[in-house]
């Protein structure tokens, strides 16, 4: 982690912030000031504070270093579009383990989807060579608006 981007990012925050009176600032604290006064040095002390959970659930979920970023960022980002909304403000790092964790199987999951149509599709070519839909332009376009659309369906389907 020492040289990827995640890491340095984490190392950058690590000092910027005002010092012992953040570190003395309980979550729901840190949690008001950024909601509030949009305080960068609150919400850089809620990264500080709770990143290293976040990323250590993001590494136990997902194998991919780059999924593992990307479900790190989308977690903050999520935490900075909803951080007035959550209602429990001394839990946020509860908050945020749940997030991380419902991102990284949802990620989890769209990979092995995306693995699944790639192999069969690879299977199909190889049994049946060129079809006549993959020489027609127009059928290529129809076939991935129709995958894309049912993709979406399929991802706001709940979990249950």
């Amino acid at each position: 982690m020492a040289s990827s981007p995640l890491g340095m990012l984490l190392r950058h925050l690590s000092g910027w912030t005002e010092g012992a009176t953040l570190d003395d600032s309980s979550d729901g604290q840190l949690l008001e000031r950024f909601v509030t006064y949009h305080e960068e040095a609150a919400f850089a002390g809620l990264l500080r504070r709770h990143g290293p959970m976040v990323l250590s659930v993001c590494r136990r979920a997902l194998a991919n270093e780059q999924d593992r970023e990307d479900v790190f960022q989308a977690t903050f980002l999520l935490l900075a579009r909803e951080a007035g909304s959550i209602r429990k403000r001394e839990s946020v790092g509860s908050w945020l383990h749940g997030v991380a964790h419902r991102l990284a199987v949802k990620c989890r999951a769209e990979e092995s989807r995306r693995r699944f149509h790639e192999r069969r599709s690879q299977a199909e070519r190889g049994n049946e060579g060129v079809k006549r839909s993959e020489k027609d332009p127009a059928a290529q376009a129809a076939w991935r608006e129709m995958q894309a659309a049912l993709d979406e369906a399929i991802a706001e389907l709940p979990e249950k």
